[in-house]
């Protein structure tokens, strides 16, 4: 029988999307309070992959990841989307639609994890109202999607960004910290 043991943290990605004009600088300084500040960057593009978001958020989306310096466990995802969409409720509009979407992950050395609010048959409830999808897969040296995996996380310059997160993350482990 195996033992029940902790897993090492993970590393705290987010997938920030809005328009140009939206307020990017406040937010990332309130999710870097929470998580420390952006150890890395990502590409940006423009998020052309759905019109899921247009109604909400306006046309000419553009969509960044960031890296967050502090390591997460790998239980304290869920409490990670609470917080981002409290954020994102901090910089709504005054009719209610969002200026910002969050969406954090937790990368580990063996995947890449997504909190959503939103349940579905692959994803796993975790707690306080949160489901995990498993979205990559890291298989023989590289990141491999899924079938549900969203369109712009198949993007090779966003497997590469965390191919590179990966890296950090187990740099850091090897450090003890």
């Amino acid at each position: 029988m195996a033992e029940p043991k902790v897993p090492p943290p993970g590393a705290l990605i987010c997938g920030l999307m809005g328009t140009e004009d939206a307020p990017w600088d406040e937010a990332v300084g309130a999710l870097s309070e929470k998580w420390g500040g952006v150890a890395m960057e990502g590409p940006v593009y423009p998020f052309t992959h759905s019109d899921y978001y247009k109604a909400e958020m306006g046309d000419d989306l553009v969509k960044r990841f960031l890296l967050f310096s502090n390591l997460l466990p790998q239980d304290r995802l869920p409490q990670t989307k609470l917080f981002s969409n409290s954020v994102e409720e901090r910089f709504m509009r005054k009719d209610g639609r969002r200026k910002v979407n969050i969406d954090p992950g937790l990368l580990t050395l063996h995947n890449l994890v997504l909190a959503t609010a939103k349940g579905y048959a692959h994803r796993i409830y975790l707690g306080d109202g949160i489901y995990g999808e498993v979205t990559l897969l890291y298989q023989k040296n590289g990141f491999a999607p899924l079938p549900w995996t969203y369109p712009d996380y198949r993007m090779p310059e966003v497997m590469e960004f965390m191919s590179l997160v990966r890296e950090w993350l187990n740099s850091r482990l090897r450090e003890g910290r």
